[in-house]
């Protein structure tokens, strides 16, 4: 069988976190060892392994690849070792595994936390002493070959949970290259852009590509792009076909494509026999929501959409007291995602000053000296610490503004007790304003 070299897909990109993770598979391919690769969907694994492979000593050889999640046990295991003929019902003859066709050259195998332990057990050996077993056959076979895994799950997290063989994760991760996703690579997102608009419309005969409108790459450059690099490519090869000229810019993309007034959610009405067009209005409708009274026609959908996504915002911000993390989960959306949102219909000013300043913080306040502590001082240092939560900052930032306080008179350290969030908790009580002398060790309760 005959197998063609291909040259690896260029990569694209130039921020600095980028940069770092391309240096780091630099310095690793030209060995042996194997490599994993980490990464969320659509960060470009495959092309950071066919990278690792085309710069180590290999790069004449094979260069394999396969998704692991693509078949169950039995197959997978046919498929990646081989298998003799009567192995099991229907193997007529032999095949050869993946491994076989790697001799030489490097297996990239994708999604291999989808593995089941059996056959993790079985990579070990490989990956340990070079040797496996045919499906079907006790005769040891030798495979000279250098292995890359991929996942885009926390692959500690899992052995520690007992899904993954922690021995097997101990030999993968000689190295580990993290890709950083789209969303922290702000500067290679018009960048990627203009390549794959370039590149389509060349594909339909365009004689050149006209661009982006500044509105379209400020639409670009805030959303945060769940689905990274294929997302975008997918966004933008869209838009250029859909351009009604290709020989003005593009105004806007759609992110959504499945976005139609037609949209089904859920179960047809033919499927479960709903009586009504009213009735599966109602079912179709997510759970939480209502459907309210019917519209008036005409209407600007896009406008009716973005009124009702900004109204779901400020209820699940009100129900989570403006916490936007725990605003994000109520949407069941990233907290990225959320704060795309935020950011899309300009409610960031809105979030933040709509935070009531009648929250009450259980506080410990130890003092080297038995005096009063400055209360507007103690004040201001809440507040700060509050407005740094409701902005979603790590609570680091919170430490710092809590640490400590130094006068002329005494060295006092505040340490604000928490429900498992270090710095503070906040949570709403009837408008009673509590100021009294406060004095070493005391507790209390207090409202900013």
């Amino acid at each position: 069988m005959a197998l063609i070299r291909q040259d690896p897909d260029p990569i694209i990109g130039q921020a600095d976190n980028f940069l770092a993770a391309l240096e780091r598979v630099s310095r690793v391919a030209p060995l042996t060892k194997p490599v994993l690769i980490i990464g969320e969907r659509g960060t470009g694994k495959e092309l950071i392994a066919s990278r690792v492979h085309f710069l180590s000593e290999r790069w004449q050889q094979p260069f394999i690849k396969f998704n692991c999640a693509a078949l169950n046990e039995e197959l997978l295991e046919s498929e990646l070792f081989g298998h003799v003929a009567g192995a099991f019902t229907g193997a007529v003859r032999g095949r050869v595994g993946r491994f076989e066709l790697a001799s030489g050259g490097t297996l990239f195998l994708d999604e291999i936390a989808s593995m089941s332990l059996r056959l993790q057990e079985k990579l070990l050996r490989v990956v340990e002493y070079g040797e496996f077993e045919k499906l079907g056959s006790s005769e040891t076979e030798r495979a000279d070959v250098r292995l890359v895994g991929a996942a885009n799950q926390d692959l500690p997290s899992l052995a520690h949970q007992g899904r993954f063989r922690e021995d097997l994760l101990d030999r993968l991760s000689f190295d580990v290259v993290t890709i950083p996703p789209l969303r922290e690579r702000r500067d290679d997102v018009l960048l990627l852009a203009q390549q794959f608009a370039s590149d389509m419309a060349r594909e339909l005969k365009h004689e050149y590509f006209a661009g982006f409108s500044p509105a379209c790459e400020q639409q670009m450059q805030q959303y945060d792009w769940p689905g990274n690099v294929r997302e975008l490519r997918n966004v933008v090869e869209r838009a250029v076909y859909r351009a009604e000229s290709p020989k003005r810019p593009i105004e806007r993309v759609e992110f959504d494509p499945f976005t139609s007034p037609y949209r089904l959610r859920g179960a047809p009405a033919w499927a479960v026999g709903a009586p009504s067009g009213a009735t599966v209005a109602a079912e179709a409708a997510p759970t939480g929501t209502t459907t309210g009274a019917t519209p008036k026609f005409p209407l600007d959908f896009e406008q009716a959409v973005g009124e009702h996504e900004k109204s779901l915002v400020r209820a699940a911000l009100a129900e989570a007291r403006y916490n936007q993390r725990r605003a994000a989960q109520h949407l069941s959306l990233t907290y990225h995602q959320f704060r795309g949102l935020l950011r899309k219909y300009k409610l960031l000013d809105e979030a933040r000053a709509s935070y009531s300043p009648t929250s009450q913080i259980r506080v410990r306040v130890w003092t080297f000296i038995d005096e009063p502590v400055d209360k507007e001082f103690f004040r201001k240092r809440i507040r700060a610490a509050i407005e740094l939560r409701n902005a979603g900052l790590d609570t680091a930032g919170e430490h710092r503004l809590l640490d400590h306080q130094r006068n002329t008179d005494a060295y006092r350290l505040i340490h604000a007790e928490s429900d498992g969030i270090p710095g503070l908790i906040v949570d709403r009580y009837d408008d009673v304003l509590v100021m009294q002398s406060l004095t070493a060790g005391s507790e209390f309760w207090k409202e900013t």
